[in-house]
């Protein structure tokens, strides 16, 4: 299998929510990803107040692989229930999938996956399936699937991996919890998509760095495990992934960045090198 096969472009650092890019510099770290030979992309409605899913509308030509994420209904606390009832009512299910189609410009995406998911949801599978389903039904998603949150300590019914094609998951140093589920996952034939590798670019920080950090930077809200240290590069760690065969999710900020990723997997040790 091809490289550009299994590597997906992570497109939440288009967002703003980490540091501002300008418009030129987002469309030019799309440019070079697309020369390069990236065809798969990964975003959602919540990205950038679905400012992401336009701008790849514009700049993806027809033929690209789009996977993109809806956003739960939360509750007036911000929470999530134990009731997916609550949060992924069938109608606004479709509606959002209609509203990230439009900003995509298109008429299917690839992938619709849920953006939130709770734990105790595996146990209403019946309403689970259903709403993943009438995405499919509806022609509006060729697959469907669900994105685990980071700190996922759960398991998953078989109900629900009977009803899915595709998975997101957290890997790094503090969610490693995959490497235990990678075989009940793949064996149906789920797509598992790795992100997270690098904890939106923190596992590349040191303590100075993360000091200056702007105080808008959404990173600095989430929760991250102290004193970890950057021992390896990123090379390296993306490396480490892509051993495990699955598909991944990389996110970047610069052209340089997508460059050196890209030459890090065709070299690897893994077969690509003859693939390419």
């Amino acid at each position: 299998m091809k490289w550009n096969q299994r590597l997906y472009l992570g497109t939440w650092q288009l967002s703003g929510d980490f540091q501002s890019l300008s418009l030129e510099e987002k469309e030019e770290v799309l440019v070079t990803a697309l020369s390069l030979g990236v065809i798969r992309f990964d975003t959602a409605a919540v990205y950038g107040q679905g400012s992401v899913e336009s701008l790849l509308g514009r700049m993806l030509p027809c033929d690209a692989v789009v996977v993109t994420k809806i956003p739960a209904v939360r509750t007036s606390e911000g929470k999530l229930t134990a009731s997916i009832a609550k949060h992924y009512p069938v109608g606004h299910v479709r509606a959002s999938l209609e509203g990230s189609l439009m900003r995509l410009s298109r008429s299917r995406v690839d992938v619709a996956l849920l953006h939130n998911w709770h734990e105790a949801w595996s146990e209403d599978a019946r309403l689970v399936a259903d709403t993943l389903l009438s995405m499919k039904d509806s022609g509006l998603a060729e697959k469907v699937g669900i994105s685990l949150p980071d700190g996922f300590v759960g398991n998953i019914g078989t109900d629900i991996l009977s009803s899915i094609d595709v998975i997101e998951v957290p890997y790094n140093q503090r969610d490693v919890w995959i490497v235990r589920l990678l075989p009940i996952l793949q064996a149906p034939g789920i797509e598992v998509l790795l992100r997270s590798l690098f904890m939106q670019g923190m596992r590349l920080k040191t303590e100075g760095e993360v000091r200056l950090l702007s105080a808008n930077d959404v990173r600095l809200k989430r929760s991250y495990p102290s004193g970890w240290v950057p021992a390896r590069s990123a090379q390296q760690i993306l490396t480490e992934a892509w051993s495990m065969g699955t598909s991944v999710v990389v996110g970047v900020t610069k052209p340089e960045q997508i460059i050196a990723n890209v030459n890090c997997l065709k070299g690897d040790q893994h077969g690509l090198k003859e693939s390419v």
